[in-house]
């Protein structure tokens, strides 16, 4: 897989993030989860704002508005059929029991003219040996675009082209 590109809008209320925006898709049988990421400017049928998604490698879990993550998480119920659980912590909504790796969907992540194909190891955190979480909450503020999701991926700002690159790669497990 080659890089991916998508724009960037700079944040009005901060002047020092760079961002895309989360948007929503209408409603579909797809037969994997997604979560739809764009830059366009104007607001979606969402009601979402334009940059309303920050990409942090300092944010271990990915947020996103809470109307987009409800039929995330409902896609990924459906996907996945094992017992679910408790949050050991209190902090993520969906964790399931399971000794070996969850065989987890592809997640796909749509940029405006890119589509991120999550694993995973970009999806879920495991929090006992027994028990994995949806490294993904909602929110109701600015979304954010955390490191789980970026393992795996060079990315890189052009902040003069106005472009935000995703490029998967193979960094290793240590």
């Amino acid at each position: 897989m080659g890089t991916i590109p998508t724009p960037l809008e700079i944040c009005p209320w901060t002047l020092l993030h760079w961002l895309p925006e989360l948007q929503a898709r209408p409603p579909y049988q797809s037969p994997t989860p997604y979560l739809d990421v764009d830059t366009t400017t104007e607001e979606s049928s969402a009601g979402l704002r334009q940059g309303n998604m920050i990409i942090d490698s300092g944010t271990t879990i990915t947020t996103s508005p809470t109307k987009l993550y409800q039929s995330f998480e409902t896609a990924i119920r459906k996907a996945i059929h094992l017992e679910v659980t408790k949050d050991p912590t209190g902090i993520l909504r969906l964790c399931y029991k399971t000794k070996p790796e969850i065989d987890a969907p592809i997640v796909t992540v749509h940029f405006r003219g890119a589509d991120m194909k999550l694993k995973s190891v970009n999806t879920f955190v495991r929090f006992r040996e027994d028990v994995v979480c949806l490294a993904f909450s909602p929110t109701n503020d600015v979304g954010i675009y955390g490191n789980v999701a970026q393992m795996n991926f060079l990315v890189g700002f052009d902040l003069q082209e106005r472009t935000l690159s995703f490029k998967a790669t193979d960094c290793g497990t240590g």
